[in-house]
């Protein structure tokens, strides 16, 4: 889109629309002010949900995925991608990470409840991707034809393994021959935050344990009224009649 010379030109900062300078997007109908534009940074992440209406929006983080989710925004048809789909398009019901919020396993497509951490058919471990800023892409390989191509498959250094990837994947190649050059040192995948259901998990557990501890108070307090009383009782039992 082109403007006069003498118009303030404004990029949308959400979907890339140029415009005359405003205070929301004409395409995507957005305000563009400070606090809006910090709340969507916020929610930003590597997960994707296909939109042809706003097909140039930023992705958004796994959490903001289950929220969409929860309220019915995702479906099991819903198209998405993400660091477990490595970025290709596929239906939500097939997305490790999202199938099974829906009720699906992602591997074996049996029915599963949202709270399970495994599927009962397959034994398919459910995980979550909490990491905004991997993207989940797979290592760079040589295609054939190129001059860099090799037949084995070589990682890049300092990319680690997804909570997704296969046990084969995880598995060291072995040595091409003797004078096969020392792969580089493994760097240590960084530890995974707590996911989702682990939060609730701990929040009940700390919850449980404010109600412990303000009951055993209350226990505490009408026990020592209650031996206060007595006492006075028997006092006033043994005195002698005035």
């Amino acid at each position: 889109m082109s403007l006069p010379p003498n118009v303030k030109a404004m990029i949308c900062p959400y979907c890339g629309h140029v415009q005359e300078a405003g205070v929301r997007c004409v395409a995507c109908h957005v305000q563009v002010d400070f606090l809006t534009r910090q709340a969507t940074q916020n929610d930003m992440g590597p997960w994707f949900v296909r939109d042809p209406g706003r097909p140039h929006f930023p992705g958004c983080s796994y959490e903001t995925m289950g929220k969409l989710v929860s309220m019915g925004v995702i479906t099991k048809h819903s198209i998405v991608r993400g660091p477990s789909t490595q970025q290709f398009w596929v239906a939500a019901r097939r997305a490790p990470g999202i199938a099974h919020l829906l009720g699906y396993c992602p591997e074996c497509d049996g029915k599963v409840s949202p709270k399970d951490v495994r599927c009962p058919s397959c034994r398919t471990a459910f995980g979550a991707w909490l990491d905004r800023d991997r993207l989940g892409l797979d290592a760079i390989r040589g295609l054939p034809g190129d001059p860099d191509h090799e037949p084995h498959v070589q990682r890049k250094p300092g990319h680690t393994i997804s909570a997704f990837a296969p046990d084969s994947e995880i598995a060291a190649p072995a040595a091409v021959g003797a004078t096969a050059a020392m792969p580089p040192p493994p760097v240590p995948a960084e530890p995974r935050g707590p996911s989702p259901r682990e939060i609730t998990l701990e929040q009940q557990l700390a919850a449980a344990s404010g109600r412990l501890r303000n009951l055993a108070i209350l226990a505490f307090a009408f026990g020592f009224i209650a031996f206060a009383a007595l006492a006075w009782l028997v006092i006033r039992s043994v005195q002698p009649p005035g």
